[in-house]
């Protein structure tokens, strides 16, 4: 089996990379708005709030109803997309067990963001401070039967 070694990512970057694989695998398992909103509410915050408001100076306060009309929007068109790929309802989706690929995104996923809670952790003992575990402290979750990647901090 080839091996691969990616070196000096920021952690800016690593999170990133880790938001990507959440998003991908999210998004084969049918879960849009996970995916897709984070995403999208930047870009709608940018261009149908801000814009809004320096567009609408004398309408300033309907800013947020703008932005929340195309959100809403938005969701509704998601749902029809989920309807058409998958033949589900709103509010439904797959998960975990569902696609292999979606499984190895996820898991990668969860060894990048354990990586962050253990540094977290360090650092909080080192100040004195009490650490407050999560959803990502510990043994991150085993999904494939792939080698689990190997992340460091330098």
């Amino acid at each position: 089996m080839k091996k691969f070694k990616i070196e000096n990512l920021s952690e800016k970057q690593l999170r990133l990379i880790a938001t990507a694989l959440e998003q991908y695998s999210r998004f084969i398992c049918g879960q849009l708005g996970e995916t897709y909103l984070p995403s999208l509410e930047h870009g709608m915050m940018k261009e149908q709030y801000y814009k809004y408001k320096d567009n609408n100076p004398e309408d300033t306060e309907n800013a947020m109803n703008n932005y929340c009309k195309v959100r809403d929007d938005v969701n509704k068109r998601l749902d029809d997309i989920k309807q058409i790929v998958w033949n589900m309802p709103p509010n439904s989706h797959y998960g975990i067990g569902y696609d292999k690929k979606a499984d190895l995104g996820y898991e990668m996923y969860k060894q990048i963001l354990s990586l962050f809670e253990e540094i977290r952790e360090t650092e909080c003992e080192e100040k004195g401070e009490r650490y407050t575990s999560n959803i990502h402290s510990g043994q991150p979750l085993k999904l494939t039967s792939e080698e689990k990647i190997i992340v460091k901090e330098l």
